[in-house]
């Protein structure tokens, strides 16, 4: 399934370019910028599970795609921490169900070092990604 892995992580690329590009911005977009990091995650792990021919579940839980991932190689339960940082950050940010009234914006939105570190792990798991499957 090379095909599928090369989709796989040219979107997860792209998702953590472009949530590079929103952080990096005079006026930084915090909230999209965090949900492309986690965006980038779950992509580049579902790209290492079709690579390996395996089912690709419909899920945002980077969590339970590291375990799966795991099944196939153990090295990728050193990824549990990122994945548990990122997970939320699917919805946490994108809907407002749960979400008072604010009386600003701002608290609506994710700390800057949380978005830095969103970042940090999404491009950890992308290359860890990229050399289990040879993919550099």
């Amino acid at each position: 399934m090379i095909e599928n892995i090369t989709g796989w992580l040219f979107r997860a690329t792209n998702d953590l370019n472009g949530a590079v590009s929103l952080f990096q911005q005079e006026q930084p977009i915090l909230d999209i910028a965090i949900y492309h990091t986690q965006q980038s995650a779950e992509k580049a792990l579902k790209g290492f599970l079709a690579f390996h021919n395996h089912d690709i579940l419909k899920t945002h839980d980077v969590v339970k795609l590291v375990y799966l991932c795991a099944d196939i190689d153990s090295d990728f339960l050193e990824l549990l921490k990122y994945a548990a940082f990122l997970t939320p950050h699917a919805t946490e940010y994108r809907y407002f169900e749960d979400i008072q009234i604010a009386e600003d914006v701002a608290e609506l939105l994710p700390e800057k070092e949380d978005v830095r570190t969103s970042i940090d792990y999404a491009t950890f798991i992308l290359n860890f990604v990229k050399r289990k499957t040879g993919k550099q």
